[in-house]
């Protein structure tokens, strides 16, 4: 008798532990999951308020031929016309990034074709991976051809 009373605690008592982990893990897991949901939310409002607005004019074929923006304090032209266009072709990185195509229309080498760049109506005098923008820009990608 005295080896099943000895039995009978030790069975409770890992039967509690037992219970007592499962509680945890299932609290843990819906704990996480609505963590989850919270940081989903918050990241699409920042998203949504983060983004750029890529507005595209196009010719009577329907090809893209300008593409505007805003620009936005301390981002560079280059950073807000890729976050804004993910169609927008770019050779190169950074400072030597050179924008070959927008809204999923290439600049046509063999008619002379380039992307030309803009703020706030004037040609820019730097490449679009060097200028920083402000939030009072406003950035124009224009198909011309020389």
């Amino acid at each position: 008798m005295t080896s099943t009373l000895l039995r009978t605690p030790r069975r409770l008592a890992t039967l509690g532990a037992g219970l007592f982990v499962t509680a945890a893990l299932l609290s843990g897991c819906a704990q996480d999951a609505s963590e989850d949901d919270s940081p989903a939310v918050s990241e699409s409002s920042e998203e949504s308020t983060s983004s750029v607005e890529v507005e595209m004019t196009t010719d009577d074929t329907g090809d893209v031929v300008e593409a505007t923006y805003d620009g936005q304090e301390g981002e560079t032209a280059l950073d807000l016309l890729t976050e804004g266009d993910p169609e927008a072709v770019v050779s190169g990185e950074g400072e030597n990034g050179f924008v070959t195509g927008i809204g999923g229309r290439e600049a046509d080498d063999t008619a002379n074709e380039f992307w030309a760049f803009y703020v706030n109506g004037e040609q820019a005098q730097v490449g679009a991976g060097v200028y920083t923008t402000t939030d009072e820009d406003v950035v124009t990608w224009k198909l011309e051809t020389f």
